[in-house]
């Protein structure tokens, strides 16, 4: 056992490697955020802009969740958010927020506030959409000022376009006309001489209506003021209302504006901000029962807005809007349907001030909680004798070694002295006296309080020192700070003694010394690693956007009921994966579980129950499948949602791909199944495994399913297993006739291009010139594949090109494979499975009448390295 302050000083290194730690940790979030995110950093929030469809303006769903589904060709369906601050290529922003549309001709015009980094200022921007609200593009900023500007409220009148942004900065209200809409606008007027902010107009009942607020009134509560102004013209003069402020009161009551007021079957609605939790928290709405120049009531009224996770119980998941939501507006398309733009954050308001705050804390309060239980004990100790005997000759001693090191640091030597009971003797042995020469013993003795209660102490030392280093530390007094003459004793001690040589612990020995280090350098290693390790797993990650454009997939996982606590585990952990959907649960035998019930998910779970345990039931054609993209996942892989969504991305490029993370390798004649750590030192691979991969579910699972293909399906029933390798098969035969039917030399160009445009898409290298130049070049390609395609295709709707080979691998970050650790799959026996595996490889090959797999070579960079496979049966662990 090390001596005390050995110890003292091992778990002081161990608290500093804590804070280090936490104080990395927390720096390496920062990095992450700042380097891989599609928009820097802002403290501000990361808000971007979503659309929602209904048929009436309270009973709205995202884009989404509408039927019929909106598609484009890279997204399918479209999801939110529609814009981002990555739409905005003009100027370097970090968020977009307070949409406003307006119907012009033909098309529909998105306004909204841009955050300008290089200013450090908000500047108007619009965008475009030719579909109806699924997507827009971002056309430019159209109005920039000296001062802050956001909320552009868009109106008519007589013919003419207006903008009432909100520009309080300069201490007016600016209203705005459209000289060449929508890219020109000029200052039409001043309305008022106040910085109102988020000024609404309405008219209601024959004349127009202002909501707004006025922070620097006096008295004006934060947040929580509501003016109201009126007029007969939009154009002005306004009058204040007679009872202005009509609210001054908390944040939470939604005071301040939240978007366009909205006029519906006859009454008048407003919608404000409810700021009571953080600033712009949630959207609510009011019906304005009164208002006159002289009188306003309003009553609360139900808006039925899927927005934060808050109203719709997914708090966990990190969606768009997840954290807050406050602003609409809500109009009504030609067609009768309602559309609305709301803006929303997935992170509440000064998120990287708080995140700073919480690290300081993780990292200061153990050393605040010693101080303070330090102080604590100091302060009782001086004023109860009875902590000091617990401390003098109670456990206490026993524990911290009773030492008059820790009574002098405790100041309760000097306490005893001032306590009426106390009797303080002193005894020197006479030759110690005399001399001071060592071999004497001294002995002191403390009787302490009227109980008697004595606390005695020994120290002897001999002419060579007996006994271990160790032993000394520990239940012994050490009186190296009793200096001489101590006024807690009732004489001198000698000068001549040899106190200080007697009390001294003896130097440890080099090997202790070397252990110590060695093993505080080993579990501050070992902490680091471990956070370095587990983080991915645990930091918030966004979804991709593909051409500037968001989607959804669905997961599906088999499953029966003897997994069910590995299958909780999947679900909670991948339901908060940004872009899933729906989890769909093939159920193949035992009780099956209830969604509502058994699951933590933030998004919802069907479980499909099969007749038949069949390991084919992993592909069956799903009508009810909502989306086209299925991640196929075994329910004892876990890996981080940064890598889901990377693959999601990479997969949306070429759907008709199965894109994938455990790669393998079958070569040889006959075929013979080689693991991941020979495919990785081979550089080779031509088949990815579907317990972690992504597939079309509009033409994976019916060929998969074709009459061809049956006796290699009765095959995967007779051993049950292969039906991932079957799935290789069957999409490198389909992939095989469609590559042959294109030509070879247009192959190898498509598969050129896209190699590019994917590593810019990866590498967040969004401009706006180089995403022009993109959308033209992917358009092009696409018009050449429906010429070659023209005729074959199975849905009409969609517009794809052809992919460049059937499969691909893609590297996680990490990747841990339960099953490995527990035995519980149905290939733990690897020579096993690989006797099972040339049955079956044999069987596939004469059902097609070729072994159709295509080898790719491995491609490795800074971002993705090879894994470490020194562990055969363990499998290979990524660390990228």
């Amino acid at each position: 056992m090390l001596g005390q302050s050995k110890s003292v000083s091992v778990a002081t290194a161990l608290l500093l490697c804590y804070s280090v730690g936490q104080i990395a940790s927390t720096g390496w979030w920062l990095f992450q955020l700042s380097g891989k995110a599609s928009c820097p950093l802002d403290n501000e929030g990361a808000w971007s802009i979503g659309i929602y469809k209904g048929t009436s303006p309270f009973s709205l769903q995202p884009l989404e969740n509408h039927e019929p589904q909106e598609r484009t060709p890279v997204a399918w369906p479209v999801a939110n958010p529609v814009l981002t601050c990555a739409s905005v290529g003009d100027v370097p922003s970090s968020f977009v927020a307070d949409p406003f549309l307006w119907q012009h001709h033909s098309g529909l015009y998105l306004f909204y506030e841009v955050k300008n980094l290089a200013k450090g200022r908000g500047e108007i921007g619009v965008a475009q959409s030719t579909d109806g609200g699924a997507t827009f593009k971002h056309l430019g900023v159209v109005l920039d000022e000296p001062w802050h500007l956001s909320y552009p409220f868009i109106f008519g009148y007589k013919g003419q376009i207006y903008m009432l942004p909100e520009a309080s900065g300069s201490g007016q209200l600016q209203l705005y006309r459209a000289k060449s809409f929508p890219l020109h606008w000029v200052l039409d007027r001043v309305l008022l001489e106040r910085p109102l902010v988020d000024a609404s107009p309405v008219q209601w009942a024959g004349r127009w209506w202002m909501f707004a607020s006025d922070p620097r009134r006096r008295s004006a509560r934060n947040l929580g003021e509501l003016e109201v102004w009126h007029a007969d013209s939009p154009l002005g003069p306004w009058e204040e209302h007679a009872l202005n402020p009509v609210v001054n009161g908390a944040p939470h009551l939604g005071a301040r504006s939240g978007g366009r007021p909205l006029v519906y079957e006859g009454k008048l609605y407003r919608f404000g901000q409810d700021c009571g939790e953080t600033y712009g928290h949630k959207l609510v709405a009011y019906e304005v029962t009164k208002l006159t120049p002289t009188e306003f009531k309003q009553e609360p009224a139900r808006l039925a807005l899927a927005g934060p996770a808050s109203s719709i119980g997914d708090e966990d998941k990190l969606r768009w809007n997840s954290a807050r939501q406050h602003h609409i507006d809500v109009q009504q398309l030609p067609s009768g349907e309602w559309v609305a733009a709301v803006d929303g954050d997935r992170v509440p308001s000064g998120a990287i001030s708080r995140e700073l705050l919480r690290c300081a804390g993780r990292a200061l309060w153990p050393w605040l909680t010693l101080c303070a239980a330090w102080g604590a004990l100091r302060l009782a100790a001086r004023r109860s004798p009875a902590v000091r005997r617990w401390l003098l000759a109670g456990p206490a001693a026993r524990l911290l070694g009773r030492s008059s090191k820790l009574g002098a640091k405790l100041g309760l030597l000097a306490q005893h002295k001032r306590d009426d009971s106390d009797d303080v003797e002193q005894q020197h042995g006479a030759s110690d006296a005399k001399n001071g020469k060592g071999g004497s013993v001294t002995s002191i003795r403390i009787k302490a309080d009227g109980a008697g209660l004595a606390y005695a102490a020994q120290q002897q030392q001999e002419a060579q020192g007996a006994g271990s280093w160790w032993g000394r530390g520990w239940g012994r007094v050490s009186q190296r700070r009793l200096r001489v003459g101590s006024p807690t004793l009732a004489g001198p001690l000698s000068p001549r003694s040899s106190f200080r040589q007697t009390t001294m612990l003896r130097r440890a020995p080099a090997w202790a010394i070397a252990l110590a280090v060695a093993s505080v350098a080993a579990a501050c290693l070992a902490a680091v690693g471990g956070g370095l390790y587990v983080r991915p797993y645990v930091m918030p990650y966004q979804a991709i956007p593909v051409e500037g454009q968001f989607s959804q997939f669905t997961l599906v996982s088999m499953s029966y009921e003897a997994r069910m606590p590995t299958l909780r585990h999947m679900v909670r952990h991948y339901s908060r994966c940004p872009s899933v959907g729906e989890i769909v649960l093939v159920w193949n035998k035992g009780r099956p579980p209830n969604p509502e019930t058994d699951f933590d998910s933030a998004v919802p779970v069907r479980v499909r129950v099969e007749p038949l345990n069949s390991l084919n039931n992993r592909f069956k054609v799903d009508h009810l499948i909502r989306n086209r993209a299925v991640l196929s996942l075994d329910d004892d892989i876990i890996m981080p949602c940064g890598d889901i969504e990377r693959g999601f991305a990479v997969w949306r490029q070429q759907p008709q791909k199965m894109v994938g993370f455990f790669p393998r390798l079958m070569e040889g004649s006959p075929l013979v199944f080689r693991g991941e750590s020979y495919s990785i030192g081979r550089g080779l691979y031509n088949a990815v495994l579907t317990g972690a991969a992504f597939l079309d579910s509009w033409t994976a699972f019916p060929a998969y399913w074709a009459d061809a293909v049956a006796p290699a399906r009765a095959t995967v029933d007779e051993v049950f297993n292969g039906e991932d390798l079957l799935m290789n098969f069957v999409l490198a035969n389909r992939t095989h006739h469609l590559l042959a039917a294109a030509g070879a030399s247009e192959v190898r160009r498509r598969r050129q291009e896209q190699e590019e445009l994917r590593g810019q898409m990866m590498a967040g290298q969004h401009h706006q010139g180089q995403r022009r130049q993109q959308q033209h070049s992917l358009q092009r390609r696409r018009q050449q594949q429906q010429q070659h395609e023209e005729g074959k295709r199975q849905h009409e709707e969609e517009v794809d090109w052809l992919p460049d080979s059937a499969i691909e691998f893609i590297a996680p970050t990490r990747r841990v494979d339960i099953s490995k650790l527990s035995g519980v799959g149905i290939s733990r026996n690897f020579e096993r499975f690989k006797q099972q595996a040339g049955h079956y490889l044999a069987n596939f090959t004469a059902t097609f009448g070729y072994m159709p797999l295509e080898s790719l070579p491995h491609k490795w960079t800074e971002q993705s390295r090879p894994p470490f496979c020194a562990i055969g049966w363990l499998g290979c662990t990524y660390l990228n």
